[in-house]
């Protein structure tokens, strides 16, 4: 059952991990989240949250695949898909590490990558959700994995710097080697970048890579790729960001307009609303409060969630906002969507 809030104040839990970078987007409106083990499903139309499943506590970020089913953690080393419409678990894959960033790149190769530091250094395991195996993995990653987004027929992947000599790494591999790479590309930027990390996501050809800085002193910056080469076409620095003086995340991509959220002159929250024909900034829109990443959007309306810095269960939520001026439509508390749903009992 959906639950719906109009212009109502709604708060979601204090894990909640999105769903980001996955190959195959969404239903158009909707977008899932991951909450102390249960699996979200967000309409933008009805500004509503309906709750799927549960899974574990352990759960932090999904992803749909092809058919529409939605991929998520289900156990300290395993993933597994849901039906969003029962929240039945048809599917499940044991996995080496436990998973941490999950991203259905193309209709056979489900990516899950994996924090654990392996002597060959980290890796990621590929799936195809198809038939629920673990078909290869990536290894020699020299650091956490922090974005993986396809475009270009090529998967690319971020991963941070783990010392003061490494580098952060944006690597391009093509989906045709990606079950069984002999080994690693050379990374197609390696860069020092101080305290920042990098995320990615991609659209049509083209990759934006942005500078997560958190309150650090690196000034922010957006760079897009020519995803079929991995060369850098176009930058927006900190003159063309004007006051923004922080990214929080990626740009969530439409067809038009990238909304991106950030920080203003250190503090007030926003969406940058990027103009992807022209690689240029158009506006910055001032939200009524904190934001962590965006779940869902279309042209019209942005769906949210806040701070992930608040430990209390009802200390997230989720926010239904209008695009072009940041007026709060609704929100919805997690313990509320959850309430009485069928999956309660598997918490204990």
């Amino acid at each position: 059952m959906w639950v719906l809030r109009g212009r109502v104040a709604l708060i979601l839990s204090a894990v909640v991990v999105l769903n980001i970078g996955c190959g195959n987007p969404a239903p158009d409106g909707h977008g899932s989240v991951v909450g102390y083990g249960w699996l979200i499903e967000v309409n933008l139309e009805a500004c509503g949250v309906r709750p799927v499943g549960y899974l574990t506590p352990t759960a932090l970020y999904s992803a749909y695949d092809s058919s529409g089913r939605i991929w998520a953690r289900s156990g300290q080393q395993s993933v597994a898909a849901m039906e969003p419409e029962t929240g039945q678990v048809v599917a499940s894959v044991a996995l080496p590490d436990p998973p941490h960033l999950l991203a259905c790149v193309s209709r056979h190769i489900l990516i899950a990558s994996h924090n654990t530091l392996r002597p060959d250094g980290f890796s990621a395991s590929i799936i195809d959700p198809t038939t629920a195996e673990l078909i290869g993995t990536l290894r020699g990653f020299p650091g956490p994995v922090t974005g993986i987004a396809a475009a270009g027929r090529a998967v690319f992947v971020a991963t941070l710097a783990t010392g003061a000599d490494e580098l952060n790494c944006l690597y391009r591999i093509p989906i045709r080697d990606i079950a069984s790479p002999s080994s690693l590309p050379e990374p197609v930027l390696a860069e020092r970048r101080g305290s920042a990390q990098w995320r990615i996501s991609a659209h049509r050809g083209l990759v934006f890579l942005v500078d997560i800085t958190g309150r650090a002193l690196t000034a922010p910056q957006v760079r897009v790729l020519n995803a079929r080469t991995g060369e850098i076409i176009g930058s927006l620095d900190a003159q063309e960001l004007g006051d923004i003086t922080h990214i929080i995340d990626a740009p969530f991509l439409l067809n038009s307009t990238g909304v991106m959220p950030v920080l203003v002159q250190q503090e007030s929250t926003a969406v940058a609303l990027l103009n992807l024909s022209s690689l240029s900034l158009r506006r910055t829109v001032a939200l009524s409060g904190p934001i962590s990443r965006i779940i869902a959007a279309d042209e019209d309306t942005v769906a949210y969630v806040d701070s992930l810095a608040t430990a209390d269960e009802r200390g997230l939520r989720v926010t239904f906002a209008v695009q072009k001026t940041g007026e709060e439509v609704g929100s919805v508390y997690l313990a509320e969507a959850t309430q009485g749903a069928p999956s309660a009992q598997n918490r204990q």
